[in-house]
């Protein structure tokens, strides 16, 4: 997908096509429409570095206790800690 802005629709905000992508990507995370490995790959940066893009727009990261459960199962099964 391409989405066209125009340079006159930005003009004023100190915006650039990467920003641009970051803040797009911080929406839709904070919206839950992508998982946080699709909204980094939207904003062109790694996970690391879009957990900090997350935090410096004060948002949280979506960690539920379904995915709680389901990392220590992978855990589990990987040895890493005991089987309960």
């Amino acid at each position: 997908m391409i989405v066209e802005v125009q340079d006159e629709q930005l003009r004023g905000l100190r915006m650039t096509p990467e920003r641009l992508k970051v803040e797009a990507a911080v929406g839709l995370y904070a919206g839950e429409d992508v998982t946080l490995g699709q909204a980094a790959s939207i904003a062109g940066v790694s996970q690391s570095e879009f957990l900090h893009e997350l935090g410096r727009h004060g948002r949280c990261v979506h960690y539920d206790l379904e995915e709680f459960e389901a990392d220590v199962r992978t855990l589990e099964k990987l040895g890493r800690i005991p089987r309960q």
